[in-house]
């Protein structure tokens, strides 16, 4: 499975017009939308309502409550592998699944399954503002692509759906969510000519320290704090440069 979460490219769009424009598109009954989204099966959580657009009134009036997060709404995509097709009880397993390990089973959710690709895909629009407390969550402290890595990996468990090769998560065997190696990713080897210089020096590039000692470090840090602290226990630092960044192992940027 293959899991996506889709930014909010109008940062200047209100709720009220989010709200009803994702939800419109993902139910396929947007007029720019309804002659190109077939959709399959659908699905609600949270409300008091039944019909969409009292869903949507109520997602809008529950968003307004937290006055100071502009865009309260993440819009989330899991696709299954080609010829695989879920049944309607697994979409609504697998959102729960979703749901849960991001922290949010009481949040409001809108969603729907989709099938113009080759690829059914599952659309997953929630309202991060808590139901009690009406306060935004922050998912898995800012890292909620990262959770979404994961609920994917349980979904794949759960109900037996094949996992990509460069999937970061897996459950084993034991019922243990384990982190990809790096080998699995396809990342596990340097470039040629720092593998060049290796067979010359007999010794380890800075490039190959950094993959097998840091990639670990990204997947499980739950903050850039930790992040940090983490990468100087092991002697490499981290360093924004330009628009990007660079690993600094012994002294060797990478």
């Amino acid at each position: 499975m293959i899991v996506k979460r889709i930014t909010n490219q109008k940062k200047s769009t209100n709720k009220s017009t989010r709200i009803k424009g994702l939800i419109e598109y993902i139910l396929g009954i947007s007029n720019k939308q309804s002659n190109q989204v077939k959709c399959d099966y659908t699905g609600a959580r949270g409300f008091f309502t039944t019909h969409w657009s009292s869903q949507a009134a109520e997602m809008l009036a529950l968003s307004l409550e937290s006055a100071r997060s502009k865009d309260p709404i993440s819009h989330f995509i899991l696709s299954w592998q080609r010829g695989e097709i879920p049944r309607n009880e697994q979409i609504d397993d697998a959102v729960g699944t979703f749901l849960k390990v991001l922290g949010l089973e009481i949040h409001q959710t809108i969603y729907a399954v989709h099938r113009d690709t080759h690829n059914r895909h599952l659309h997953i629009v929630l309202n991060r503002v808590h139901p009690l407390s009406m306060k935004p969550i922050e998912i898995n402290g800012g890292f909620d692509v990262e959770a979404a890595h994961q609920a994917i990996a349980w979904i794949e468990h759960e109900q037996g759906w094949r996992s990509e090769k460069r999937s970061r998560y897996f459950v084993d065997v034991t019922g243990m969510l384990c982190i990809s190696s790096a080998k699995t990713r396809g990342i596990d080897q340097p470039g040629s000519s720092q593998r060049e210089m290796e067979i010359r020096t007999g010794e380890k590039s800075a490039q190959r320290t950094a993959l097998e000692v840091s990639s670990t470090i990204f997947w499980q840090a739950k903050s850039w704090r930790e992040l940090h602290q983490k990468l100087a226990d092991v002697g490499i630092s981290y360093e924004k440069v330009g628009g990007g960044a660079v690993l600094y192992v012994g002294g060797v940027g990478v």
